[in-house]
């Protein structure tokens, strides 16, 4: 069975693209999102189990981004796709966006995308197809 890893899985368009993988495939799902929003897994019926598998995780975090991977290689074989949704936007006036906010932004929106690329999933890094990147929510 394919193992398809969904950052920023537990709103938004990772939650809606979740559950239709759940439902229209018979991939092994890792879902992820930061530690506080893990409940919304199981309030959306995405309980964990044989192919949902929630994980923590910061996607600007090196060390947790590592963590998971080689834990899904360890019990799963790998990642077979990847799909890098995690983001984060502000809806605000530029002039409003303070400095930590556009760095979070940056954090999460771009320089966590390009950390991913080829070592986490080297089915993803020979075929642009199977990797998704896509854009950040803003919480609609």
């Amino acid at each position: 069975m394919p193992t398809i890893l969904v950052t920023g899985a537990t709103a938004g368009l990772g939650l809606a693209l979740s559950k239709l993988l759940l439902e229209r495939t018979s991939s092994v799902l890792v879902l992820t999102a930061r530690a506080s929003s893990l409940p919304r897994f199981e309030a959306e019926g995405l309980v964990a189990g044989d192919r949902v598998r929630p994980m923590a995780l910061d996607v600007t975090d090196a060390e947790q981004r590592r963590a998971v991977v080689e834990q899904i290689t360890a019990s799963l074989g790998g990642v077979d796709v990847l799909i890098n949704n995690a983001g984060v936007a502000y809806r605000s006036v530029v002039e409003h966006v303070t400095e930590e906010e556009q760095l979070e932004q940056m954090a999460v929106n771009f320089r966590s995308r390009w950390s991913w690329r080829g070592w986490s999933c080297p089915a993803c890094a020979s075929s642009a197809a199977a990797e998704s990147s896509m854009s950040p929510r803003s919480g609609a």
